[in-house]
């Protein structure tokens, strides 16, 4: 390898590990983003994270996000169809769709990331 081969070699290499590390900081700002939103939208129903210091006041019987995390076949679709589409199913609250509905899609989509990352 002469050189100029070796020089080009080594700034692709370079390019490759700073797009990695890029991708990696992406993702973290994702599941961190999805764990903040989480932890100030859904927290009233769910247990978002083991460390939660505050008991959701709603339910019983609203699955934390870990137990969603764990269910068969959870996928992204359907989390986010999911967090769409639902409604309260408590007699005593009128059939409106969940807070988590008006999410944008991007702060739906971080959600679910985080979701998903709780996958054990």
């Amino acid at each position: 390898m002469n050189g100029f081969s070796r020089l080009a070699f080594c700034a692709a290499l370079a390019v490759s590990f700073a797009s990695g590390a890029q991708a990696a900081q992406s993702e973290e700002a994702t599941l961190r983003a999805g764990r903040n939103i989480a932890s100030t939208s859904c927290v009233a129903c769910h247990v978002v994270s083991e460390t939660q210091t505050v008991k959701p006041v709603l339910g019983p019987g609203i699955p934390s996000f870990q137990e969603i995390a764990a269910r068969p076949g959870v996928s992204a679709e359907a989390l986010d169809a999911s967090m769409k589409e639902k409604r309260w199913h408590d007699p005593g609250m009128a059939r409106t769709l969940l807070p988590m509905s008006r999410l944008s899609d991007r702060e739906r989509a971080q959600v679910v990331a985080y979701i998903l990352s709780l996958k054990k």
